[in-house]
């Protein structure tokens, strides 16, 4: 046989014909549909291995090319295993008294995190109206009022031998106010009233009075000044700790005032940095909204956004873990940001108060499905999350352009966390992750590789009429003859251009399936016919 003869095709070769006498039915309609994907039974097991395994690194990669039912198996699974979880946490920040730069976070038993923040803003409902009022009302006022009049007594004591001494010589102490401050100055006593030393002088020049006052002063001043200024200094430090006893008095009367309101708290929600917080609160209310020593601007800052909780996550399901469907994986859609307060003046800073979550911590103790094309179009992403995966820690960070913060940010604690990735790419972008992230094979150690061809034998003429039937009955759809059926088993044979396989790309089948249907209720008929299948075939 000569070379030409023997690459010589049939007819029959040439093209393949399906016979609508194999199908053991008249329309889809008769067929038992089910959801399950057809024909990718090694991915569904390797999919259900990632989904169920526990060990940590086996984040999944679903390889394969699209339409090919990647992201529906995807879906499907997880709503037909419906992962639980024990380990779900709210989360919350709050501000950080020590480090204001630094949001505290706190971790709560699942679901409490709103009825947290209620208790917290309740407490300083209390601080901000209530808490000084009731200082001010027996018993504590009469307690500081004792300590008040045992200091200004010992001050006496100190000062009365001076007074007399200064008397019996014909000075006085006069207190002169000067800006903010409060002086004590010797004047002498002339005609029964203190008068200044300046105004003594021109009464002097004036001869209204014999020069020997003047001297007089002149020679006493100096002795009692050098013994008032130890004096003041004795009486200074009398008074002082006068204030700290009185401020300690303040204090300790709030903390068992307070305690009605933190007692229950941290017993009520024993999440982690809840006492450290509660406890800095208070330290905070005690030393800049009771002291003696506090500043006006303190009385100036709204309690509520000092003291206040963002509640960051919750969650009303305790049980159910988690599926995050990331369609636009950015940094802020991923990690989280903060946000800017704007105030009036068109300044902004930002706080606990404008910490946001992302993809990541929504999905921890769950699973976060992401287009790796998606992920790797977005500058800095990729990184972001292998980061977040190898060391466990998710940072919640503003963006790293600096024309769109002009403004002072914050770096909220690091929040620890615990999901499954699972990305949605094809075969090139899986080779090229691997050669150029060393981390990828560590972190995505469970492959899920979806055909792209089915043979073309009676279980995959059987695939298909399930996916037809399924398709007519989720998209209310004509039924479709068998000869409809053995239509697209033709059209899905020319698709995949291999002899003995069909193509697994359903998703290109499924928008012939839906013109031809279109094109049998146009016609008024009941069911969708072969006829119909290879007139939408020419219209493509």
């Amino acid at each position: 046989m000569s070379e030409s003869n023997s690459l010589e095709l049939s007819v029959k070769q040439l093209r393949w014909r399906c016979d609508e006498n194999q199908f053991q039915y008249e329309t889809t309609a008769e067929l038992e549909t089910t959801d399950e994907i057809i024909g990718q039974q090694t991915a569904e097991e390797a999919l259900r291995f990632g989904i169920e395994c526990l060990a940590p690194g086996q984040n999944i990669y679903v390889r394969g090319v699209r339409g090919t039912g990647r992201i529906t198996m995807v879906r499907q699974l997880l709503k037909k295993i419906s992962p639980k979880t024990s380990r779900k946490r709210d989360r919350c920040y709050v501000h950080n008294f020590t480090r204001p730069d630094r949001p505290r976070l706190l971790e709560l038993p699942p679901g409490s995190g709103p009825a947290f923040r209620d208790r917290v803003e309740e407490m300083v409902e209390y601080i901000s109206e209530g808490l000084r009022k009731t200082l001010d009302n027996e018993p504590w006022l009469s307690e500081r009022e004792r300590v008040r009049d045992r200091m200004q007594a010992m001050a006496r004591a100190k000062t009365d031998p001076l007074e007399k001494d200064l008397a019996e010589n014909g000075l006085t102490l006069v207190s002169m106010q000067q800006g903010p401050m409060v002086t004590t100055a010797i004047f002498p006593i002339i005609d029964g009233e203190p008068m200044p030393p300046e105004k003594m002088r021109d009464l002097i020049e004036e001869g209204k009075l014999p020069p020997e006052k003047m001297a007089k002063f002149e020679e006493l001043q100096p002795r009692f000044q050098k013994e008032m200024d130890t004096l003041s200094r004795e009486v200074a430090e009398i008074l002082k700790t006068g204030r700290k006893e009185i401020d300690g008095l303040k204090q300790n009367a709030a903390r068992q005032l307070l305690g009605q309101f933190t007692e229950p708290i941290i017993e009520d929600f024993p999440g982690e940095g809840v006492l450290p917080f509660i406890d800095e609160l208070v330290a905070d209310v005690c030393k800049h909204r009771l002291s003696s020593e506090s500043s006006g601007d303190d009385e100036e800052i709204d309690l509520f956004d000092l003291y206040g909780v963002n509640v960051v996550q919750t969650h009303r399901d305790t049980r159910q873990a988690a599926v995050v469907e990331e369609v636009v994986p950015n940094m802020i859609n991923l990690l989280g940001t903060v946000e800017p307060n704007w105030q009036g003046n068109q300044m902004a800073s930002s706080d606990y108060r404008g910490v946001r979550a992302g993809a990541i911590l929504n999905a921890d103790e769950g699973y976060l499905i992401l287009e790796v094309e998606d992920l790797l179009s977005e500058p800095g992403a990729y990184r972001a999350l292998t980061r977040t995966l190898r060391t466990g820690r998710l940072e919640i960070v503003p963006p790293e352009f600096s024309w769109m913060r002009p403004y002072a940010v914050v770096q909220p604690e690091p929040i620890r966390v615990q999901l499954r990735v699972i990305l949605i790419g094809d075969v090139g972008t899986y080779y090229l992750l691997d050669q150029s992230d060393p981390d990828f094979r560590e972190l995505f150690k469970v492959l899920a590789d979806f055909d792209d061809m089915v043979p073309r034998n009676e279980t995959g003429l059987r695939h298909y009429s399930q996916v037809i039937a399924r398709l007519a009955e989720t998209e209310s759809m004509l039924p479709f003859h068998r000869s409809a059926v053995a239509a697209l088993v033709e059209h899905g044979s020319r698709i995949g251009g291999r002899g003995g396989w069909l193509t697994a790309k359903f998703g290109r089948v499924a928008d012939i399936a839906r013109e031809a249907c279109f094109v049998a209720t146009s016609a008024q008929q009941h069911t969708v016919t072969g006829d119909n299948v290879r007139d939408a075939v020419r219209r493509t």
